[in-house]
């Protein structure tokens, strides 16, 4: 029977036990154990170029997820992780907070990018990186309202990501941030936008009228800008504001200079020096005065004639004055103590002489309206407009007028003011309606078609923010719905983003919708919501500008005020910021655009 052959394995063990029993066999030791040794050390090195592998991998996979859940979408050109971040903020800042994430259990942005950060922080480790990352992590996962400073924490993570050349790649994985706000004007554009004038003005030195018309005029009643005061008009189309300086007879009695009564949109503006223009009354050229009193109620003519309404020194009656164009003055006496109330609410616009009559026998006061017609300084006899049983406001000091009108072609709406609300009565199709009690009391009286709407500002003081309430009175021939907008509702408990004191809040009806705008402070902007009085909870911000200078270094916003002068169909904004007064038009779509003045 053949001898099995030896298993080559047989044989290599054989061998080493032969060489081990030999003298050499320290030697064959001492080169295996090198071998061993080797193959050993080769396959650590192999296993560690595996495992570093990985951790870049996750290291690089957790910087891209925290690059999309933080900045979104790549940057644009010029822009940083820190403005993209600012951006973001002006955003989100305008959504309430309970619908900033999918589910209530989900924390919303920025803080749902903690999660990324403290990963990449686990592969950094204590490494430059790590650290950063670490830090912003914690600010992350702090800032549950969106309304942090994180720039001290942004900056150092991009920073040494940038020296290990780390390249963020979208993560579909990752929920990316919310789409950055797009400013009407960006902090760069906006500064490039034109000084109204010189911009050099007050705006609490701005006098326009209350009655509102085509038409917008406005007094700048500041003797010391560098124009001297002057007269402004915007209309609804022009994207220039025309100004002329105020005649130097007129400009000498500044300040105290105001626009009263109206205008027809073909005449220009008299104007009325000292208290209500009883240190004169002038005409557009200013060559003097053309006469002098307590004026009640002013109309002027397209033929450059003007109605006056005045109150003598030398008489307790009230008197209609016609200064036509050329020649003398026509003066009639008009009114009685006896023909109005205690309080004397009487005016004049367009022609119409509205009173109000007093209360007689335990019955409630009258609203009266005259038109002045045919004859200079004849009025037809009294039409009684109807009962208004809310008395006169009792503060003597009270320096708003206690008649206001606004004109379309197809109606005129009359408001009167009361001690606790106003009134108002609506002229259309040749007749006029019932007076009808509103629900607001002052603020601005804005006409479209035959609906008239007064908007007021209530300003409530809380701490350093004003949480202010916009009411509005809407009216027609059927009556009037009130409208009530609170300010701390409608933004949600966000508090860094309301307006600091009354100066940084106005709110205008245009065209049938209601603006609210507010100064958001430096992380909120200038902003605005424009719609439906009854749908501005669920409106969203239009951010106007960003009020932060260069790229969101500035920790103060550059607006300091603002007003708003309405008109039919549009309105002028004016902002007051650190570097002068800029100027706007907003229509009755919500469209804000700059304006530019000539003088």
């Amino acid at each position: 029977m053949a001898r099995k052959k030896p298993e080559v394995s047989e044989l290599s063990t054989k061998l080493l036990l032969v060489e081990l029993g030999s003298e050499k066999r320290w030697k064959r030791l001492a080169v295996i154990g090198a071998l061993g040794a080797g193959a050993l050390g080769g396959v650590a090195f192999g296993v560690m170029r595996v495992l570093d592998t990985r951790d870049v991998a996750a290291r690089d996979a957790a910087w891209s997820s925290l690059n999309t859940c933080l900045l979104g979408d790549a940057l644009k050109d010029g822009e940083t992780p820190v403005s993209r971040i600012s951006s973001i903020q002006l955003a989100v800042l305008g959504v309430p907070i309970e619908k900033r994430s999918k589910q209530a259990s989900e924390p919303a942005w920025p803080a749902s990018c903690a999660t990324q950060a403290f990963a990449l922080q686990e592969h950094t480790g204590n490494t430059p990186l790590g650290e950063a990352a670490k830090a912003l992590a914690v600010a992350l996962k702090a800032d549950g309202t969106a309304t942090a400073d994180l720039r001290a924490q942004v900056e150092p993570v991009y920073r040494e990501a940038a020296a290990l050349k780390l390249e963020a790649k979208p993560d579909a994985a990752a929920t990316p941030a919310p789409k950055p706000a797009a400013p009407l004007f960006t902090s760069d554009a906006f500064r490039a936008l034109p000084k109204f004038l010189s911009g050099s003005f007050s705006l609490s030195s701005v006098r326009d009228v209350p009655s509102s018309g085509q038409k917008i005029h406005f007094l700048i009643d500041q003797h010391d800008m560098p124009e001297g005061p002057v007269l402004c008009t915007a209309t609804a189309t022009d994207p220039t504001v025309h100004c002329l300086k105020i005649p130097p007879a007129v400009a000498t009695l500044s300040p105290g200079l105001r626009l009263l009564g109206t205008t027809d949109d073909r005449a220009r503006p008299f104007y009325f020096a000292g208290d209500r223009g009883q240190l004169g009354v002038f005409p557009p050229e200013g060559r003097g005065a053309i006469d002098a009193g307590v004026t009640l109620g002013a109309s002027a003519r397209a033929d450059g004639s003007i109605a006056l309404l005045l109150k003598r020194d030398t008489g307790k009656d009230v008197r209609l004055v016609v200064h036509p164009a050329t020649g003398l003055a026509i003066e009639r006496s008009l009114l009685q103590p006896t023909d109005l109330d205690p309080a004397g609410q009487v005016g004049l616009s367009w022609d119409w002489v509205i009173y109000k009559g007093p209360a007689k026998a335990g019955t409630p006061s009258h609203l009266f309206a005259r038109k002045i017609e045919g004859a200079p300084g004849v009025a037809s006899p009294a039409i009684d407009v109807g009962e208004i049983d809310e008395p006169a406001p009792a503060d003597k000091a009270d320096k708003d007028a206690p008649i206001v009108v606004c004109r379309t072609d197809e109606a005129l709406a009359v408001r009167v003011r009361g001690a606790r609300v106003d009134t108002l009565a609506l002229f259309a199709g040749g007749r006029w309606g019932s007076p009808v009690k509103l629900s607001t009391r002052g603020g601005a009286l804005t006409c479209r078609g035959i609906e008239a709407v007064t908007t007021s500002v209530e300003h409530a003081i809380e701490g350093d923010k004003d949480y202010a309430t916009v009411s509005q009175s809407r009216c027609n021939s059927s009556g009037c719905t009130p409208v009530s907008v609170p300010l701390k509702q409608i933004l949600a408990g966000v508090a860094e983003i309301v307006p600091a004191d009354a100066s940084g809040i106005v709110a205008v009806d245009v065209a049938g919708k209601l603006g609210i705008l507010w100064n958001g402070g430096p992380l909120g902007g200038l902003r605005m919501r424009f719609g439906a009085a009854d749908r501005m909870k669920e409106a969203v911000d239009t951010i106007v500008a960003d009020g932060r200078e260069g790229s969101g270094e500035a920790k103060l916003s550059s607006f300091v005020g603002l007003k708003v002068l309405p008109g039919n169909g549009f309105a002028v904004l004016l902002v007051n910021t650190t570097s002068g007064v800029k100027a706007f038009r907003l229509d009755g779509e919500g469209r804000v655009a700059a304006l530019q003045a000539t003088l």
